[in-house]
């Protein structure tokens, strides 16, 4: 949070925290996973957004770096978009219903360093390797056994 000219201004973070502090137990967002409704509360979703900014503080993210979504619509899609910007690094959508030359076009104007995606596309990712230079690390999201827990929340794993 900061003030320019007696107006105070609040990054998304500062908003995000203001919420999990205010709205703690408050649900924002509800989803279907695997026929089972399942909610986030303010701070369950700060908390992920938290772990997100950990693995990307881990793979060298820095602010202004720029990371991609490559990724489905999903609920873990919010939680990963709050952590990027919760470090201060650049969040990069990228509709992973574009061709694989657009993808990599993408990611080399941005100069994205860190995508975070599903499995699926670790293929996409393989085959436009030599023209992403800048790009050092992949988090595949669903690599592991498609299980979740009973809470029907994703764990991540760096």
């Amino acid at each position: 949070m900061f003030e320019a000219g007696g107006v105070v201004s609040l990054t998304i973070k500062d908003i995000l925290n203001r919420a999990a502090v205010e709205s703690a137990d408050r649900t924002v967002l509800r989803f279907k996973k695997n026929a089972v409704w399942c909610t986030y509360t303010y701070k369950e979703l700060r908390e992920r957004a938290w772990h997100v900014s950990e693995i990307c503080a881990t793979l060298g993210v820095e602010p202004g770096d720029r990371v991609a979504l490559y990724r489905e619509n999903s609920p873990e899609w919010l939680e990963i978009y709050f952590g990027i910007v919760a470090l201060g690094a650049i969040a990069v959508p990228v509709d992973v219903k574009l061709r694989e030359q657009e993808v990599g076009h993408i990611f080399h104007d941005c100069g994205v360093s860190v995508v975070f995606t599903s499995a699926r596309n670790a293929e996409v990712l393989e085959e436009l390797k030599t023209m992403l230079p800048d790009l050092r690390a992949a988090v595949l999201l669903d690599a592991l056994p498609q299980t979740l827990p009973e809470s029907g929340k994703i764990q991540y794993a760096a």
